[in-house]
């Protein structure tokens, strides 16, 4: 958590650990950026590797639920 107040022109990007925190509705991460959105008006920024490693890990989830299947069925 920061340290100082963020100033009114500074963004906020997620990263892996705070998305997953946030994902999990761990209080402390959520009141921060629930406190973001209303001070700011505005959503946290995804960077581009955070939304690559979610989606790969969708996949990843995806491919090996299908594959266990597929292999039950055999």
């Amino acid at each position: 958590m920061p340290i100082v107040e963020p100033l009114s022109n500074t963004p906020l990007a997620l990263d892996n650990n705070i998305l997953e925190a946030w994902r999990r509705q761990n209080a402390t991460i959520t009141g921060a950026i629930t406190n973001y959105i209303s001070t700011f008006k505005v959503v946290p920024a995804l960077p581009a590797i955070v939304v690559f490693e979610v989606m790969d890990g969708f996949e990843h989830a995806i491919f090996k639920a299908v594959d266990t299947h597929t292999a039950k069925a055999v």
